[in-house]
């Protein structure tokens, strides 16, 4: 009897270990950074534990923001970001031929859901997928603040690119269309092009 206590005993512990290992890569650590990891087949919001959590600091050109990204399925995550966001760079010239260049930057927050469309492409080819290493599509909302009596709305659908540098450095290009709505205005549309060095931990 004391025999199969402990046989059960045992395969319960196997199991619930089994279970939390298999659970582990939605916001967990690879035990080999560098390996490439191929997801299970699945859609996009289908189990297979492929993209991973993690806090960053991101910097931009006149920008720095605080970042957490989670995983909510395997090619699926959401960022949130707060922090000094740049709004826009313009150029103008007087009439004395003088030609000037402004950099606006605002107080914001940011929330970004995402879905990285690579994972299984740069696997199959043995690249690298570390902390989510990969291309992917976005939708980007932010409330900026900038000073004054209104905030600025932005939402920006986008392409982007990340990779990864060692263990906790990544870079990411973003583009796409922007919309902005400030107090009563009317809607303005501009480019995003946007590079981004972002230190994970």
């Amino acid at each position: 009897m004391k025999n199969q206590v402990h046989l059960l005993a045992l395969v319960a512990a196997l199991l619930f270990s089994a279970t939390l290992s298999f659970a582990q890569p939605y916001g967990g650590t690879y035990r080999d950074p560098y390996a490439p990891h191929r997801p299970a087949p699945g859609t996009v919001f289908g189990r297979g534990g492929y993209a991973v959590s993690n806090h960053s600091l991101s910097a931009q050109l006149l920008g720095l923001e605080y970042g957490f990204e989670g995983a909510l399925a395997s090619n699926f995550t959401i960022v949130a970001r707060a922090g000094l966001v740049p709004t826009g760079v313009s150029l103008t010239s007087t009439l004395e031929g003088l030609t000037n260049l402004h950099f606006a930057v605002a107080g914001g927050l940011t929330l970004e859901p995402r879905i990285y469309t690579s994972f299984d492409r740069r696997a199959r080819l043995g690249r690298s997928t570390y902390m989510n290493s990969s291309d992917f599509v976005a939708f980007r909302g932010q409330v900026l603040w900038a000073g004054g009596e209104d905030l600025a709305f932005v939402l920006t659908p986008l392409y982007g690119i990340r990779r990864t540098t060692g263990d906790h450095w990544a870079h990411e290009f973003t583009f796409g269309p922007r919309v902005a709505w400030i107090g009563e205005g009317d809607p303005t549309f501009s480019p995003h092009v946007q590079y981004r060095l972002v230190f994970m931990f």
